[in-house]
């Protein structure tokens, strides 16, 4: 535990003296993070150990470029070409944990300086909700969460109407894990949330989130259907199906739905107290919603909560804008941080989750 508290110290630090003009302190960040991830034991992540004997053992057969792109196999093929730049600079196995990571961080906060040419906010709140309540589970789910910081990044072009930029780095985040396909309903929630007319607004709201609960009851039907197309990968479905290796949970995933309802709280005072524009507060409400439909999808399978982690990202995002306001007072801002060391404490400590505690690594000397 104290390693990291260590490094997040000292990453809170340095990004706290960052800024879109001055980003050598937060690049400095990203590479500490990044080496404390790439420097760690294979027992350090549930599944730390699989990563790189898998993609390390399809390297055998890629001299190229093309060689990835023709390759026929399950491997997701942007984290295979990740694995396929980390073997030009060493053999072994940490650079490829090390490069995993320094994406997930760069595309994280190169994503945050974009939308903060649109967001008041500060640097301080998404750094420490990033570090408290992501960074561990980074070092397990390393694919999604590779491909999620880049959706980030998209999401920040969608912002600006930049459809095509928002495509490519969308397509790029499918690479690294089919589950960006869920990316495609953010454009349908900032575009509800925009309508002028607000009873127009206030009524398709209530279709949207109608649908989305329909969605998450028939998902498996869903998930079907677009896996006969060919956009799923087939051993992905099967694993988190019905009948797959993954039960289902007997509750719903307690710590996220409470981090779901204290936001859906803060969203109300924003409006009341003209925090926020209430076409941000209404896209928020609808991100917030579909993730806690999300986490609902743990009732029928473990990890199907995984599926909606896009969503994640932006809600923490947004809810550091909140937090960054003038008009939101220290109280909710003490409330909100003791939330954060609450959450990594008991999940990642207490429970265990992602099995990244206690941290070790030979490189470091850290037993």
């Amino acid at each position: 535990m104290f390693p990291y508290l260590v490094v997040f110290a000292i990453c809170l630090f340095l990004n706290s003296r960052s800024s879109s003009k001055k980003i050598l302190p937060i690049l400095l960040s990203c590479l500490i993070l990044s080496l404390l991830a790439g420097f760690r034991d294979l027992s350090v992540g549930a599944d730390t150990d699989y990563y790189p004997h898998w993609y390390i053992s399809a390297l055998r057969n890629i001299k190229n470029f093309p060689d990835i792109v023709n390759l026929e196999t399950n491997l997701d093929k942007g984290f295979l070409f990740l694995y396929w730049v980390g073997s030009w600079l060493s053999d072994q196995y940490w650079i490829g944990l090390f490069l995993v990571e320094l994406l997930i961080t760069t595309f994280t906060f190169w994503g945050y300086f974009r939308l903060s040419k649109h967001f008041g906010n500060s640097i301080f709140f998404f750094t420490f909700a990033f570090l408290f309540l992501i960074y561990n589970y980074t070092l397990n789910a390393m694919r999604q969460e590779c491909a999620i910081s880049i959706m980030f990044l998209a999401f920040s072009y969608l912002i600006e109407k930049r459809w095509i930029t928002c495509l490519f780095w969308t397509f790029v985040a499918y690479t690294f894990h089919a589950s960006a396909i869920v990316f495609a309903i953010i454009p349908v929630m900032l575009y509800v949330s925009s309508i002028e007319n607000i009873r127009k607004r206030k009524t398709i709201f209530f279709i949207f989130i109608c649908l989305g609960i329909l969605g998450t009851v028939s998902l498996f039907t869903l998930v079907k259907m677009i896996g006969e197309l060919g956009i799923l990968n087939a051993n992905h479905f099967n694993a988190y199906a019905e009948d797959g290796k993954f039960e289902g949970a007997n509750h719903v995933p307690i710590v996220p739905s409470f981090f779901c309802i204290m936001i859906y709280y803060y969203i109300y005072l924003s409006i009341a107290k003209g925090i926020v524009d209430m076409k941000i507060a209404g896209f928020l409400f609808l991100v917030n919603t579909f993730y806690l439909l999300s986490l609902c999808l743990s009732l029928v399978s473990i990890y199907l909560y995984r599926v909606g982690l896009c969503f994640y990202l932006i809600d923490i995002y947004l809810f550091s804008v909140i937090l960054s306001s003038k008009k939101t007072n220290n109280f909710l801002r003490i409330i909100a941080i003791c939330y954060f060391l609450g959450y990594w404490f008991y999940l990642y400590n207490v429970q265990k989750s992602s099995e990244t505690i206690p941290y070790t690594s030979e490189i470091l000397g850290i037993n």
